[in-house]
C-alpha cells in the first residue's frame, strides 16, 4: 500500500493540480491508518495485553476504514487519466461513491462502537446489525455500484480517446485483467485450501497492480511500451496454459 502514496506524492510534486495524484495519496494515508491501527490493535489485546493504552478504541477504528477503498477507487476510476469524468452527467458517480461511503462509515462506526476490542480482530469482524446494519448494507451497495459505473466509465473513455490519452488508459485496461486473473487465482487457491501467508502473498500483487500502471501513465514514463508488455503477457500467458495442460496429459 505504500506505492499509492509513493505514486501519489510523486504526481503531486510534478502535478500538484492534477487530482489522481491525490487520490493514491488518500488511498497511501488511509491504508496507513488502517494498517497502524489494526496493529496497534493487536499488540495491546492480542500480542501483549494491557501493553498499550487504546487497543480497543483503535480496532473498532480499523473497523470501519474499508469503506473508503471503495469511494477512493470509484473516484480514481472515474477521473483517470485527465482529472475529469468523461462527460459531466457522469459527476452522479462521484456523488454516489461519497454518500454511500459516508452511509457505510457512520453504520460501521455506530454499530460497532458498543463491541469494540478483540473481537473485532477477528478476520471480517462481527457485521454490524440492526438499523446501522441496514444503513451500512445500503451504503455499500451504493458505493459498489458506483465504482462498477466508474468501470463503465472507462469503457466509454476508451472508446472515445485517441493519442497519448488512449495509451494511458491501456495501461488501467492491463491492470483490470490482471487483477481480474489474480482474483480467479486466489478463488482456486481457497479451493486447495493455501496457506494464509499464500494467499497473503497473492493479495499484496494484486494490491500493487492498481498503483503502478496508474502512476506510470499519469507520469508518461515508458509509456508506448505498453503494447509490447501486452502482447509478451498473452504469449508468456497462453505458453503457461499450454504447459499446464500438457503436462497432466503426459503423466
Amino acid at each position: 500500500m505504500l506505492l499509492f502514496g509513493w505514486f501519489g506524492a510523486l504526481i503531486v510534486s510534478r502535478q500538484p493540480r492534477h487530482p489522481i495524484g491525490w487520490i493514491l495519496c488518500a488511498f497511501g494515508l488511509v491504508a496507513g491508518m488502517a494498517s497502524f491501527t489494526s496493529e496497534y490493535a493487536i499488540y495491546g489485546l492480542r500480542s501483549h495485553p494491557g501493553a498499550v493504552p487504546g487497543g480497543a478504541a483503535l480496532a473498532w477504528v480499523a473497523a470501519w476504514m474499508f469503506p473508503f477503498y471503495l469511494a477512493l477507487l470509484a473516484a480514481l476510476l472515474l477521473l483517470f487519466p485527465t482529472g475529469r469524468p468523461p462527460s459531466p452527467r457522469w459527476r452522479w458517480v462521484l456523488w454516489s461513491a461519497g454518500i454511500g461511503n459516508a452511509l457505510a462509515v457512520v453504520g460501521l462506526l455506530s454499530s460497532l462502537w458498543p463491541r469494540r476490542g478483540l473481537a473485532l480482530l477477528q478476520r471480517g469482524g462481527p457485521e454490524a446489525g440492526g438499523v446501522l446494519g441496514t444503513l451500512y448494507n445500503v451504503g455499500y451497495w451504493v458505493a459498489l455500484v458506483a465504482v462498477l459505473a466508474a468501470v463503465a466509465s472507462l469503457v466509454v473513455r476508451f472508446r472515445r480517446a485517441r493519442g497519448v490519452e488512449r495509451q494511458q488508459l491501456k495501461w488501467v485496461v492491463y491492470a483490470v485483467v490482471m487483477v481480474g486473473c489474480f482474483i480467479l487465482l486466489m478463488e482456486a487457491a481457497n479451493l486447495i485450501d493455501l496457506s494464509e501467508l499464500a494467499a497473503d502473498v497473492m493479495y499484496a500483487l494484486l494490491i500493487v497492480l492498481i498503483p503502478v500502471p496508474v502512476g506510470m501513465a499519469i507520469l508518461r514514463y515508458r509509456l508506448y511500451d505498453i503494447d509490447r508488455l501486452i502482447n509478451r503477457t498473452l504469449v508468456y500467458g497462453l505458453l503457461t496454459a499450454l504447459l499446464a495442460g500438457i503436462y497432466p496429459a503426459l503423466s
